[in-house]
């Protein structure tokens, strides 16, 4: 987890439609991709990546097989390997907004921030609702100290959902650095109603800061 930044996780092998006709090595290749997510998510990477390479031996345009190794060498803290995976994920697919927004994720836990915040805004160029990307971007942004981008991308977030903790979180923490406790304080007793332990350590640093 990257901070307060949303984890990537392994997502379901057959979200999105395959882009490719159908066909026997197109069969094959889906179930070595299936095969591989299962290995995934038991814990057994080394042999899911070796899944995944046959899959893509069988069709080397497979996006989600590329996306999905990706997650895998994420898992793994291979983080250049996995975002060479991203964007082959995004060559064949140019609108696969999850990796659009998990290749910033990658980017952001090499410390890469304004590498993250591009993709970030690719991915909501094509899906301006993304509600991950605008999380993803809010955080980011706060933790580059550009606070009212942060604010922008907090408020659309919740927007879409209204209680979404983290949102008020990094408000709160914005208004007290800004030194003001009353919209500070009014977020965390917000927050408070959805988290109280989460609310409970938001106070003491919001009370740090503006004091």
């Amino acid at each position: 987890m990257l901070g307060l930044l949303e984890k990537i996780n392994l997502k379901e092998t057959l979200t999105r439609p395959i882009v490719f006709r159908a066909g026997r090595n197109n069969a094959i290749a889906i179930a070595h991709n299936n095969k591989a997510m299962k290995l995934a998510a038991e814990g057994q990477y080394e042999e899911a990546l070796a899944k995944f390479q046959l899959a893509l031996l069988g069709q080397p345009h497979y996006a989600r097989a590329y996306y999905n190794m990706a997650l895998t060498y994420f898992s793994l803290e291979r983080y250049e390997e996995a975002i060479d995976c991203f964007e082959k994920a995004i060559e064949f697919d140019p609108r696969f907004v999850e990796a659009l927004n998990d290749l910033g994720v990658t980017y952001a836990n090499l410390q890469q921030g304004r590498e993250a915040i591009k993709y970030y805004h690719r991915a909501l160029r094509i899906k301006p609702n993304y509600y991950d990307a605008l999380l993803n971007l809010g955080a980011m942004y706060y933790q580059l100290g550009d606070f009212r981008n942060s604010i922008k991308a907090m408020k659309k977030a919740l927007a879409i959902n209204d209680k979404e903790k983290l949102a008020y979180y990094y408000l709160a923490l914005i208004h007290a650095e800004w030194r003001d406790r009353e919209t500070a304080l009014k977020h965390t007793a917000t927050l408070e109603q959805l988290d109280a332990g989460m609310a409970d350590e938001l106070r003491h640093e919001v009370l740090r800061r503006v004091y």
